[in-house]
C-alpha cells in the first residue's frame, strides 16, 4: 500500500484499525484522519479496492481483506455485519438459513447471508463475491434474539426457536421440505419453555404449521404440546401446510392444518 500525501499512510491507518480488533472502517474516518476531501479519499480507496486490499460493501463502508481471504477477495459478512448495521443506523439480526447455520443446522453454508431488519426496506448487497439479503420485519421482541461471539466481536442472531418460525414465514423462498429438515435439526437445541414464549410473538398460522410438523412429521409431541398451550388462547382458522402446493387436502382437526403436501425429510 502506497504512502499518501500530507503524511497520511493508508498502510498505517489499516494497521491501526486491525490493532483494535476491527476489520471495517468508514470513509468518514479516513477523511477525519487524512484531511482529504471526500472525492480524494474515494479515489484512493477505490485504488486500494482494485488491488484487493479492501472491499467496498456499501457506500462509505469498507472492509479490510485479510491475507486468509485474499484469494476470494471477500470477507464473510459474519465478521462485520454488526459494524455495517451500526453504520447504516438500523437494528438487525442474522436470520433464516444464516441463523440456522450458526446454530449448526445447515448441511452447508448458504450462498446468501440473510439479515432481518425493520422498515423501511434496505437494498440488498449484490456483487460477484458478496450476497447479503435484507428481509423486512415490522417488529420483533428481543426475547427472540441472542448474541453470539465471533472473531471480531458479537453479532445478533435469531434464537433456534425464532429461526424455525421465521423460516416457516418464508417458506415460499426456501421450500417446505428443506425447512422441515432444518427444524428437525434445530429441535435438538431448543427448550419447551423458550419455544412456548417465542411462539407468542408469531401469527397463529405459523404456529399451527410448526405444531403440526412437530407432532405429525417429526414425532416430537413434547415440543408440539408447548405450542398447543399458545394456540389454546387463540381463535384458529384452517391453514394450508404448504403455500406452494395445490389448495386441496385433508384437514388435521387438532392443528387446523390442511395437509396439501407430502413432505420427505432430507437429512
Amino acid at each position: 500500500m502506497e504512502m499518501a500525501d500530507k503524511g497520511f499512510s493508508y498502510n498505517d491507518f489499516i494497521k491501526q484499525i486491525l490493532s483494535v480488533g476491527r476489520i471495517s472502517f468508514t470513509i468518514e474516518e479516513v477523511i477525519q484522519q487524512s484531511g482529504y476531501s471526500r472525492k480524494t479519499a474515494q479515489v484512493s480507496l477505490s485504488r486500494l479496492a482494485s488491488k484487493g486490499d479492501i472491499m467496498l460493501v456499501r457506500r462509505g463502508f469498507y472492509v479490510i481483506i485479510m491475507p486468509e481471504f485474499s484469494l476470494q477477495k471477500s470477507v464473510p459478512p459474519l465478521m462485520y455485519i454488526g459494524d455495517l448495521m451500526k453504520y447504516i443506523g438500523r437494528d438487525y439480526y442474522i436470520s433464516l438459513l444464516s441463523a440456522a447455520a450458526l446454530h449448526g443446522a445447515a448441511h452447508q453454508q448458504p450462498m446468501r447471508f440473510f439479515v432481518t431488519t425493520g422498515m423501511p426496506p434496505i437494498r440488498n448487497i449484490e456483487n460477484d463475491s458478496l450476497h447479503i439479503t435484507f428481509n423486512v420485519k415490522k417488529e420483533w421482541d428481543n426475547f427472540c434474539v441472542i448474541e453470539k461471539k465471533t472473531r471480531t466481536g458479537f453479532v445478533k442472531v435469531s434464537t433456534p426457536e425464532a429461526t424455525m418460525l421465521d423460516l416457516l414465514e418464508a417458506q415460499r423462498t426456501f421450500g417446505l421440505a428443506r425447512i422441515v429438515s432444518i427444524i428437525d435439526e434445530l429441535s435438538d437445541s431448543i427448550s419447551k419453555s423458550t419455544l412456548r414464549t417465542t411462539a407468542t410473538y408469531y401469527p397463529s398460522a405459523i404456529v399451527q404449521r410448526l405444531g403440526y410438523i412437530f407432532e405429525r412429521l417429526l414425532e416430537k409431541e413434547d415440543l408440539a404440546k408447548s405450542l398447543s398451550f399458545v394456540l389454546a388462547k387463540r381463535t384458529l382458522y384452517p391453514q394450508y401446510l404448504s403455500l406452494s402446493a395445490k389448495k386441496c387436502g385433508t384437514l388435521d382437526k387438532k392443528w387446523k392444518v390442511i395437509v396439501n403436501d407430502e413432505i420427505e425429510i432430507d437429512l
